[in-house]
Formats: C-alpha cells, structure tokens, sequence
C-alpha cells in the first residue's frame, strides 16, 4: 500500500519521511507557538525559525512553501512549535 501525503500537524520531535510523513510537497503553516524546524534534506539543510509571535513577525515564519520531502529525509521541530504540512 502506498503511504500517500496527507495533511498532518508535527510539533516538537524527531520525523523520518517516509515513517512518521510521507514523501511529497507541502506548504506549511504554523497552528501555535514558535520554534525552530530543521531538516537534513536530500536537497539540502533545512533551518526555519518558525512561529506565531506578535511583534516578532520579522524573526518568524508563519508559513513556509513548497517544502520537497524524500523517503530518508530526517526533520526535526523544537520549542513547542506545532506545524501542518498540506500537501501540494
């Protein structure tokens, strides 16, 4: 059975694409709290602060696009941020 994408919100912890999200594109959008999302990506290194922070808007994203996930790929979410990833 193919493990299809679906939209699904991550908060802090350790994700291997493939096991805990599939593999696809998504757009991502912050649910709550700020933080930092990292990835070791097989298009390279991923490091987002990410959050909703009133008066913080230029240190922290709330959304970020087109984010290309493979089978492998490792992300890690930190701090208490809680992120969706839609598909695209």
């Amino acid at each position: 059975k193919a493990f299809l994408p679906t939209v699904k919100t991550l908060s802090t912890g350790k994700y291997t694409v493939g096991t805990d999200i599939a593999a696809g594109l998504y757009n991502l959008e912050v649910e709550s709290g700020i933080g930092l999302l990292t990835g070791d990506l097989k298009d390279g290194y991923l490091s987002e602060m990410m959050g909703i922070m009133e008066g913080y808007e230029e240190y922290y994203s709330e959304t970020y696009k087109n984010l290309r996930l493979y089978n492998g790929d490792s992300l890690e979410i930190t701090s208490g941020v809680s992120i969706t990833f839609i598909p695209r």
